[in-house]
């Protein structure tokens, strides 16, 4: 009896140990993934507009934190292995994009969590788009944090993107925009913004884009940091 005992105390010491393993082996995969945006970044003028407007956002919410971005227009978004971006970017490159124009339009309001500044979806831009995601998603590892966050809120069809590609709002739901300004947790106090900051002079401006880039990607979406990037010529 009693080697039966120590026989199942061993037992339990050895599962216990394997479950162990594997919750370190999960844990430590996960710490090998991060959040990164696949975006374009637009020439210098453009780029200083968004400034612009993100400093009179910001005067007319003083309470909210104005999160650090590089200003860009997301094509994708996705949690990737570090060692897998220089496959990433070959990819990418692959595609031989050419510079062109985008038409930024009117100023909204999403989710009570950003400012946009709408891109028109050009076919050249949806197609573009469309081919990211068709050789980028297949390094994606895991959904976006705050696209689990929202899961259990969000209609079948962005659960199904979701499961899929990692994040909603991709392929024919695809609505591409500059944010200019994010915060989080939502705030109704950003639904003023478009109208204040609407202005004939930021309407249907033209802009090239110049690169596309891989960057560090913050919760709510922002760049943080450019990662490495493809110039288009």
């Amino acid at each position: 009896m009693r080697c039966n005992t120590l026989s199942s105390w061993a037992y339990a010491a050895a599962l216990i140990g394997t479950l162990c393993f594997f919750a370190h082996s999960v844990i430590a995969a996960e710490h090998d993934i991060y959040e990164y945006g696949i975006v374009i970044i637009p020439e210098k003028e453009c780029v200083n507009s968004a400034k612009n407007l993100n400093s009179i956002i910001k005067k007319n919410l003083p309470d909210l934190e104005n999160v650090h971005n590089n200003w860009h227009v997301t094509l994708y978004h996705g949690a990737y292995k570090k060692e897998d971006l220089p496959k990433i970017k070959a990819a990418l490159a692959a595609l031989n994009t050419k510079s062109f124009d985008m038409k930024f339009t009117k100023f909204y309001t999403t989710a009570d969590r950003w400012v946009d500044w709408g891109t028109e979806k050009t076919e050249l831009l949806q197609r573009l788009h469309e081919n990211v995601v068709k050789v980028v998603s297949p390094y994606h590892k895991r959904p976006l944090d705050r696209a689990r966050d929202v899961y259990n809120l969000v209609d079948l069809q962005r659960k199904k993107q979701i499961d899929l590609y990692g994040v909603p709002g991709v392929m024919e739901l695809y609505n591409p925009h500059m944010t200019l300004f994010y915060t989080y947790p939502a705030n109704s106090s950003i639904q003023i913004i478009p109208e204040i900051i609407k202005n004939d002079q930021y309407e249907n401006v033209i802009c090239t884009a110049t690169q596309i880039a891989i960057g560090k990607l913050g919760y709510n979406g922002n760049i943080t940091e450019i990662v490495d990037t493809i110039e288009l010529n």
